[in-house]
């Protein structure tokens, strides 16, 4: 029967067992029901699995007594540290996505190759002109990956 646990958040590890035994060893080591798994064209078999959410401790323990393996031991590399405070994410911005809209002026976006401001005719449009869309696009194969409208 598969078990294997992974890094969740913070200092917090899931662990996933088809072994029964799981709800017991769960309940010993304090872990948290996250979900129950059923064979959807069988829902007469009851559950498959289970999977549980506790500190890092106690699912490696619970683990080990069911003869569990890692998923993914560590976190994730690339991930910030965060305490959870506000602070932290005001100002923060995601480096791919571009920043086509200007924060004050309503129905207006900044043109993504000359930084005019213009009223989109669509959701979707970038670029202020037929102009700049083309120099985008030029732009885009002379880095050699395509680019979007």
């Amino acid at each position: 029967m598969k078990t294997e646990y992974w890094f969740w958040a913070g200092n917090e590890y899931a662990l996933y067992s088809e072994n029964p035994e799981v709800r017991r060893i769960a309940r010993e080591f304090g872990l948290r029901l996250a979900g129950e798994y059923f064979n959807v064209w069988r829902p007469e078999a009851g559950v498959l699995a289970w999977q549980y959410i506790g500190p890092r401790e106690a699912v490696l323990a619970a683990a080990a007594r069911l003869g569990g393996k890692a998923g993914c031991e560590r976190e994730p590399a690339g991930v910030p540290e965060r305490d959870g405070t506000e602070e932290e994410t005001v100002g923060r911005e995601i480096p791919t996505v571009p920043k086509v809209l200007r924060p004050g002026v309503k129905g207006k976006r900044e043109c993504v190759g000359c930084g005019r401001l213009f009223t989109p005719r669509s959701n979707w449009q970038r670029y202020c002109s037929e102009g700049c869309r083309e120099a985008g696009r030029e732009e885009a194969r002379e880095r050699g990956r395509p680019q979007g409208f």
